[in-house]
Parts: structure tokens; sequence; C-alpha cells
């Protein structure tokens, strides 16, 4: 196998590897988004989010969480269309 072949190789391995990445990151934004909304007990009573919601409000912490797990998605969506990078 020559230079070339192993170097396309390693692209290709990265590609794939970036993308689980943004996969990763759209699906942890998409979960905040979701717990957020819905605020099952799980989530909503943990011990950080607890401390969010006595530093904030209930309101002020949805906010929070809003922003973070948009944040999170869109950044994923820039990295999967490949206008953002992660090194």
């Amino acid at each position: 196998m020559n230079l070339e072949n192993k170097k396309d190789k390693m692209l290709k391995h990265l590609y794939l590897r970036g993308r689980q990445m943004s996969l990763l990151l759209i699906g942890v934004g998409v979960f905040t988004l979701a717990c957020t909304y819905f605020k099952p007990s799980f989530y909503w009573n943990s011990r950080k989010a607890r401390r969010t919601r006595n530093l904030f409000g209930d309101s002020g912490a949805s906010i929070v969480y809003y922003i973070l797990g948009g944040g999170i998605t869109i950044f994923g969506l820039l990295e999967l269309l490949n206008i953002v990078t992660i090194n």
C-alpha cells in the first residue's frame, strides 16, 4: 500500500469520526431541549438542575437550558455541514 492510499484511508476515518461527533452533539442538544421542555424528574430534579433552578428560578433555568441545548444542536449541525470544524 503506497503513501497516498494510507493518507486517503486516514482522511476517510477522520471524516467518519467527525460526522459521528456531529451526530453526537446534535443528539445531546436535542436531548437537552426535550428534557427542558418535558421536565422529567431524573433531569429536572438532578443536583445540577436544582442548583441552576435555585440560582435562576424555574423560568430562568429553562431559558439557560434552552440556550445551551439550542447552541449545542446548532453547533453540531454546523459541524455536520462542514461550516465549522472540531479539531
